[in-house]
């Protein structure tokens, strides 16, 4: 019966599959070049690359017996981490509220705020999918560069000490 029906049509039902799957593949190439064009959508992020999970130890004499102020920066915008990676923590702390000013969607911020002695135990950080580097930053009243850059490693460990901390996977 379908042959029947193939037959009598002239060919029709050929040549409207063969528009219909021009016409698909076009769809898709759109689609893929708006896609790689943009930023990844959300609900196609399953497992962003970068620290999900953070412990911070603080030894007891961490700061010279102070809290240390603590930082963890998602940066997805290119631009924005140019000028934040170069920072020293004492610089990135003094320009904050004015780099979420500049950048307000491309920077996430977790922060906290560690005693010495105190041990954070993996606290659950979320990792943009379009995050292009992830720092560091640890507020010491002594001088230094108090920042790091963290690889793709899904946990980090960083140990505040006296004057410094050091962060392992």
């Amino acid at each position: 019966m379908i042959a029947r029906l193939l037959a009598s049509s002239g060919g029709r039902f050929r040549a409207r599959a063969g528009l219909r799957k021009r016409v698909m593949f076009g769809g898709h190439c759109l689609a893929l070049s708006v896609l790689a064009g943009c930023s990844t959508p959300s609900w196609l992020c399953l497992a962003p690359s970068g620290p999900s999970r953070v412990t911070l130890v603080a030894d007891a004499d961490a700061n010279r017996t102070s809290a240390v102020a603590v930082d963890l920066l998602f940066i997805s915008d290119p631009l924005a981490a140019q000028q934040i990676a170069p920072l020293t923590a004492e610089a990135y702390f003094s320009r904050r509220a004015q780099l979420e000013r500049d950048f307000p969607t491309g920077l996430v911020i977790r922060s906290w705020e560690i005693t010495p002695g105190q041990i954070l135990r993996d606290a659950a950080v979320h990792p943009d999918c379009n995050r292009v580097r992830t720092l560091l930053f640890a507020r010491y009243g002594t001088p230094g560069d108090h920042r790091q850059s963290l690889g793709d490693a899904g946990s980090v460990v960083v140990s505040l000490k006296r004057e410094d901390f050091t962060v392992s996977p």
